[in-house]
């Protein structure tokens, strides 16, 4: 999938050249777009990874977002992503961003698996294509599962049952 747009200037800092957060945001919503799109649901980022600034991308650039499915799960994609600058007067095209989005199914959702059947999704421990290092980051934080084992609620007092 390829979306194209340009770089303004309230989208550049001091050097004239696109921030580097905004240059992820381009490429973290066309992830989005592609994952929802090939996974048929409502999708978040799980991981970014391999992110490499390779050079910067001049305001008045046109910037032309690729992504395109390495790996594919039941519920998640792994996207391969590239920003390329393009000079309006010149075409000389630069490869300024690349790197890898791990999109994950959001849970809770019920997703159509084949025509006419469903399968809910209730959490992320039924994400079977996700490392397991990258599933312990998505859970609940240490500090709240230790307080929800301890029966204590969110003020810190013990929940009586």
């Amino acid at each position: 999938m390829i979306v194209v747009d340009m770089v303004w200037p309230d989208q550049s800092n001091h050097h004239g050249a696109l921030f580097g957060g905004a240059a992820l945001s381009m490429l973290d919503r066309l992830a989005f777009m592609l994952a929802s799109k090939a996974l048929r649901g409502t999708v978040v980022t799980a991981a970014i990874s391999k992110l490499d600034f390779h050079a910067p991308a001049p305001a008045g650039h046109l910037v032309e977002s690729q992504a395109r499915i390495l790996r594919r799960g039941r519920r998640s994609l792994t996207l391969e992503t590239r920003l390329i600058t393009e000079d309006l007067l010149s075409g000389e095209r630069t490869e300024c961003l690349s790197g890898e989005f791990i999109m994950v199914r959001q849970a809770g959702e019920t997703i159509a698996e084949t025509p006419g059947t469903s399968a809910p999704v209730t959490g992320m421990d039924q994400v079977k294509d996700v490392p397991p290092s990258l599933l312990a980051t998505c859970r609940s934080p240490p500090w709240r599962r230790a307080r929800s084992r301890a029966g204590l609620s969110r003020t810190g007092q013990h929940n009586h049952v």
